[in-house]
């Protein structure tokens, strides 16, 4: 393999010509910019397309660059690509390497940029979504000579012998011609599961070469399983001497509502892409151009070419007494003592922040995405299930059932899509999005997760209810902001079955709670503005046309829709079933403000007055559910009833003892809603009762 490949680079190199001095260095960003659409299908070029037998090192045609561009600092016309996730230069290169390894070495690819090199193939992924085509595709975008040439792997797999749903991944490189054509980027758009891959750059010789630390076991980039431009991990690789001090603020950490007379932390992050490791620099923020208030960092070591970031919280928080809008101004100075940054393009960022005079509670939003035909959305919803179990009454849900795997889930409408949609794609089920800012699988949801975004003071509250006469639900809402909120704000109302049967397939689920039915007035909501604290009153009614029509599918095997004509018929099991979620949604950043119920939506909660029996202890125990307490009716007890209270998992969270012959309130005001179990005993016999907790 050695003298193969030092062949091919001196073939190359006869036609490169000698090398410049310069070199690639590496920065590192986050996100990228509207131009650039990853799920873009207008004027590509397939380059490797997906089959239904997997195509494993296999290498593309020669491919013609469309403008000038310069590797190394040398013209390059034409490449090849490979499905193991590397762009090649030596076009003359015929046979695939897909056993990666760190650079430098002898059997890398000479002349090539890995985007993701790994044991890779191409095929119809199976359990992903399928809506743009697989494999490897080229477009350019923009006007010359500021155009942006595109090599895009969409939805590779692992090759490890199975259709496998779990390591997908998704991924790109992109020539800039601007700036005389040296530059370009590799994205990491999103993936699930393990992968093993380097990323970087080799020159002819194999042995100047860029690498990114990790390599050669970096896991897949960007959001778990949805495509979310934002989340992307992209590495820019300049050509040049790279400068000593350069940083790029990456975000400003302060809440966007916050109350005022509040402390509130304000942190940020910063990568280093110069090439000094910082030891020490001076943080600074500013509020509408006051006085900077500034801190000293010491003691640290941030390494430099885009691998070393820090994170840091201010140790002076931000507080004051006047309500309106606030401009932040975030920036580091003093570099390893007095060096100043050398590109100040990116080296400060704003944020603009609301000061609100008070705050409300929040009911959290959690949207899944999920289908009776995908097996691990059975553990996921029953995941979910146990999280929310012990945080009632803090929460709102909607499942949208999704079209895939195989043929998807029978109750699919395409505003579940135009969900899905907005949240830039979801590329595998199940997925969840928590409050619209969360998004990930929930299986690996947990209650601390949801204790973040449940225990986030909210701006707006919201109080709906609902009458359903025949088949006509009309949800009646008023939202009240806390003040006014600059913005762009959307309300949203869904239309739930609360419990669904018959969209049964392959699983093991056999009931399913929470389904989406109807958006209105549809899957894009309505504009409302919070010009001031006024309450709002909106109402929304829906007629379910024609009758029940159970689909066999989603989609047909030819992937076409298959599902209900929501304007002639319907998926309604019980009428009377049906429950309403009202929400706000922020459009710049898609964070939900609030939600809330239209009725009685959550398992187990119920309003009753009347004495619970626990067992034959003689005992009853009432309200159940409870707020802050409940009580023991220990009157025909003779002695004491010793009390034990369990949370969900087990855990012990109270005991207290009861006295014979009287009642005893016990206070669990400091429990989190949710379930329990009270086990109490008398004279040796034990009895369990479950107890909802619901503030």
């Amino acid at each position: 393999m050695k003298k193969l490949l030092l062949t091919a680079a001196f073939a190359v190199l006869s036609s490169f010509g000698a090398f410049a001095q310069s070199y690639y260095f590496l920065k590192t960003i986050g996100g990228t910019t509207s131009e650039y659409n990853a799920r873009n299908s207008a004027g590509t070029t397939d380059l490797i397309l997906a089959e239904s037998t997997p195509k494993t090192k296999t290498l593309s045609a020669s491919q013609t660059f469309p403008f000038t561009w310069n590797f190394y600092g040398q013209p390059v016309t034409a490449y090849k690509v490979s499905s193991s996730g590397y762009l090649t230069f030596n076009t003359s290169q015929t046979t695939d390497e897909n056993n990666n390894v760190a650079l430098p070495s002898s059997s890398a690819p000479i002349s090539s940029i890995f985007a993701f090199w790994d044991n890779l193939k191409v095929v119809f992924a199976t359990g992903v979504n399928t809506a743009f085509p697989q494999g490897v595709r080229s477009w350019t975008y923009g006007t010359a000579p500021n155009r942006v040439h595109v090599v895009q792997w969409q939805l590779l797999q692992k090759d490890d012998n199975a259709a496998n749903l779990t390591n997908v991944t998704q991924f790109a490189i992109r020539f800039f011609e601007a700036n005389g054509g040296n530059k370009f980027d590799i994205i990491h758009n999103f993936g699930s599961g393990t992968h093993t891959a380097t990323v970087g750059v080799v020159d002819i010789l194999g042995t100047n070469y860029t690498q990114v630390a990790g390599s050669p076991n970096i896991n897949y980039g960007g959001a778990t399983s949805s495509n979310e431009p934002a989340s992307y991990n992209v590495y820019t690789f300049d050509y040049g001497t790279q400068p000593q001090y350069d940083l790029k603020l990456t975000n400003v950490q302060i809440e966007k509502f916050i109350a005022k007379d509040q402390a509130t932390n304000v942190g940020f992050s910063f990568i280093n892409n110069g090439g000094a490791t910082l030891t020490s620099f001076r943080v600074n923020y500013s509020v509408d151009g006051g006085a900077p208030v500034s801190q000293n960092v010491t003691n640290v070591s941030v390494i430099g070419s885009g691998m070393g970031t820090y994170s840091f919280s201010h140790a002076t928080p931000y507080r004051t007494s006047a309500a309106g809008r606030k401009s932040f101004k975030v920036w580091v100075d003093n570099l390893n003592g007095s060096n100043e940054d050398l590109n100040h393009k990116d080296d400060t960022l704003t944020k603009s922040i609301t000061v609100v005079s008070s705050t409300v509670k929040r009911k959290s939003l959690q949207e899944v995405f999920t289908a009776s035909t995908c097996p691990p959305c059975n553990p996921g919803n029953e995941k979910l299930q146990t999280i929310l179990h012990q945080r009632m009454g803090g929460y709102t849900v909607i499942k949208y059932q999704y079209y895939f795997p195989g043929t998807g889930d029978p109750y699919f409408t395409p505003e579940c899509l135009a969900r899905g949609e907005y949240y830039a794609g979801i590329n595998s089920v199940p997925s969840l999005q928590v409050d619209g800012k969360w998004n990930d699988n929930p299986n690996d949801y947990d209650v601390n997760l949801f204790d973040a975004f449940y225990n986030k003071p909210a701006v707006v509250s919201i109080t709906a209810n609902q009458t359903i006469v025949g088949n006509t639900i009309t949800i009646n809402a008023k939202v009240k902001p806390v003040s006014s909120l600059p913005g762009n704000y959307k309300i949203h109302f869904a239309v739930l079955e609360k419990t669904t049967k018959r969209n049964v397939k392959s699983n093991g689920e056999t009931e399913f709670h929470w389904v989406m039915k109807k958006m209105l007035p549809d899957a894009n909501g309505s504009v409302i503005n919070f010009t001031n604290d006024a309450e709002q009153t909106i109402s929304k009614s829906f007629t379910f046309p024609g009758g029940f029509r159970l689909p066999t599918s989603a989609v047909t095997s030819s992937g076409a829709y298959n599902g209900i004509n929501l304007a002639t018929e319907n998926t309604i099991e019980e009428m009377n079933d049906l429950i309403g979620v009202v929400f706000v949604q922020d459009e710049s950043d898609k964070e939900v403000l609030q939600s809330e119920w239209s009725g009685n939506a959550e398992w187990d909660y119920y309003a009753s007055t009347v004495e619970t029996s626990v067992g034959a202890t003689g005992v009853t125990i009432y309200p159940n559910p409870a707020q802050t307490t409940f009580t023991i009716n220990a009157a025909n007890v003779e002695g004491l009833a010793a009390v034990k209270v369990l949370d969900i998992t087990g855990k012990e969270v109270m005991t207290a003892n009861a006295k014979g012959g009287m009642e005893t309130a016990l206070d669990v005001s400091a429990l989190h809603n949710g379930i329990y179990f009270v086990h109490i005993t008398v004279n040796g016999t034990t009895a369990v009762q479950k107890l909802t907790i619901s503030k």
